[in-house]
């Protein structure tokens, strides 16, 4: 990455955006994906609605972490693997990932991650899912 975008792409840019980020002037220095120009008060607002901008208390204090990333390709679909999944220590879901209550669609979500173009309809996702196991 940073032979390809040596100037909009460092390494030490924190994996999480936190409340302290407004320390860090280069952070606003480019539009996303690399940065937050022009994005301040809409980052002020996020931060406020947050429960947590770093990992889990819980997984901080582990010495070796597992983690997977899961996406929505859909090269999972029909394996029934949620119970393998579970066992990670992390799980990350990409985009629109499924995280029904199946062993189908395993369960255990750590971090969602989306583009900002996508977050609307991961919101959306999120309600129905939360609807439909409390149902």
């Amino acid at each position: 990455m940073n032979r390809l975008f040596a100037e909009k792409y460092r390494a030490n840019i924190f994996p999480f955006v936190r409340e302290d980020i407004y320390g860090h002037e280069d952070v606003f220095k480019y539009k996303p994906p690399f940065g937050f120009h022009k994005n301040s008060r809409k980052l002020q607002n996020l931060l406020k609605l947050l429960p947590e901008h770093d990992l889990p208390e819980n997984l901080k204090s582990k010495h070796c972490k597992r983690c997977v990333v899961v996406g929505s390709g859909g090269i999972l679909h029909g394996l029934e693997l949620g119970h393998v999944l579970n066992e990670f220590d992390i799980v990350i879901r990409y985009k629109y990932a499924p995280f029904r209550v199946t062993d189908l669609f395993w369960y255990k979500t750590t971090i969602r991650m989306t583009y900002p173009e996508g977050s609307l309809f991961v919101v959306f996702i999120l309600k129905l899912s939360f609807e439909f196991k409390y149902w």
